[in-house]
C-alpha cells in the first residue's frame, strides 16, 4: 500500500489551488486548532458536538468570500448527511482537519464520506503541538460504548481486542474492566513518535502499567503515532487471522481514522468501542509539524 502521507509545507501550494472546502472543529485556545484553516483561507464549516445533546451537532458555515456566517443545529444520524449533501460535497475537494474535530464526529464523517456523500477528493490534516502543557491530557472519560454506524451484533464467540495505546494508559485499564472475560486475546498497538522522546517514555511506561497483573500478549505491535496507513496495515494483518475483532481507538486521531476505515471495510467482522474522552482545556502549546493525508482511494461510493 502506497502511503499518501505528506508534510503540510510540501502540500500547501497544491491545497491552496485545489481545496474547495475545509471542515474543522470549534476554535479553542490551542494554536494548532486553527492552524490549517488560517493558512489556507478557504470556505470553512466548523462542526461541534452539542454538549446538551450528544446526538446533535452545531454547524457554523463561514463564507470566506463574503465573511458571512450561517449557523444551524442538526441531528447527527438523521440530518448530517443531507446537510453535507446541500454543500455540494460530491463536486468538491474536501479537507477534513482531524486536529480540531471531536473524535466521535471523525468516525461519523468518515462513514458519511466513504459510503454516502462522497467528495471528489478527500484530504485530512493533522497538526502536532510543540509541547504538551499538562500532564493529564483529559479531564475524564465516560462509559464505554459502541459507536453509531460501527456497531454489530455481539457474537457469543471470543473476540480479539486491538487497543491503540498512547499517553493515557488508564483508558485501557478501564476498557479491560468493562469488557470482562469474552476476550480471546489482546493485541496492543503502541504509538511511537517521530521525535518526541518524552512521549515515547510515557507511552512505554503506560504500556507496562497496562499489562501488570495479567498474561502478556503474544504479539505487541508498534505504530507511528501520526500514520494512518501504518495503522491500517497492522489492522489488516490482524483481521486476516481472526474472525471477530474489537478495535478500541483510544490513541491518536490518525489511528481513529484508520480504525474507521477498517471497520467500514469489514462491517461483519469489526466493531469499534470508544470511551467518550473529554479533553483538558488548552492542553498543548504551539505547532510542531502539520501532516496531510490523501484518502481518496478509500472512497467506495465514487
Amino acid at each position: 500500500m502506497f502511503h499518501e502521507e505528506y508534510s503540510f509545507v510540501d502540500m500547501q501550494d497544491y491545497l491552496l489551488a485545489n481545496i474547495d472546502l475545509i471542515i474543522c472543529g470549534k476554535k479553542t485556545g490551542e494554536t494548532r486548532s486553527t492552524f490549517v484553516a488560517d493558512k489556507l483561507k478557504k470556505e470553512t464549516v466548523y462542526l461541534e458536538l452539542n454538549k446538551q445533546n450528544p446526538l446533535k451537532v452545531n454547524c457554523n458555515f463561514l463564507y470566506q468570500t463574503t465573511r458571512t456566517r450561517r449557523t444551524i443545529t442538526i441531528d447527527i444520524l438523521k440530518n448530517l448527511p443531507s446537510f453535507l449533501q446541500s454543500l455540494n460535497i460530491r463536486s468538491k475537494t474536501i479537507l477534513l482537519d482531524i486536529t480540531s474535530i471531536e473524535v466521535e464526529l471523525i468516525f461519523c464523517l468518515m462513514q458519511i464520506f466513504i459510503k454516502t456523500v462522497t467528495p471528489l477528493e478527500l484530504f485530512l490534516s493533522y497538526v502536532t503541538p510543540m509541547t504538551y502543557s499538562k500532564k493529564e491530557l483529559s479531564k475524564t472519560s465516560l462509559e464505554l460504548h459502541g459507536i453509531p454506524g460501527f456497531s454489530r451484533r455481539i457474537t457469543q464467540k471470543k473476540e480479539v481486542l486491538c487497543p491503540f495505546i498512547g499517553f493515557d494508559g488508564n483508558r485501557f485499564n478501564s476498557l479491560k474492566e468493562e469488557l470482562g472475560t469474552n476476550i480471546e486475546e489482546i493485541f496492543p498497538i503502541i504509538s511511537f513518535p517521530d521525535q518526541d522522546y518524552d512521549f515515547l517514555n510515557r507511552t512505554l511506561w503506560n504500556t507496562m502499567d497496562c499489562f501488570s497483573g495479567i498474561n502478556l500478549p503474544s504479539q505487541i505491535y508498534k505504530c507511528n503515532v501520526i500514520s494512518v496507513y501504518d495503522a491500517i496495515e497492522i489492522l489488516e494483518k490482524i483481521i486476516q487471522t481472526y474472525e471477530h475483532i474489537i478495535i478500541a481507538p483510544i490513541g491518536s486521531r490518525p489511528h481513529c481514522v484508520a480504525s474507521a476505515i477498517i471497520a467500514i471495510k469489514y462491517p461483519k467482522s469489526v466493531r469499534l468501542i470508544y470511551d467518550n474522552l473529554i479533553d483538558s482545556d488548552d492542553r498543548t502549546n504551539g505547532v510542531s509539524k502539520a501532516y496531510i493525508y490523501h484518502l481518496s482511494d478509500f472512497l467506495v461510493a465514487r
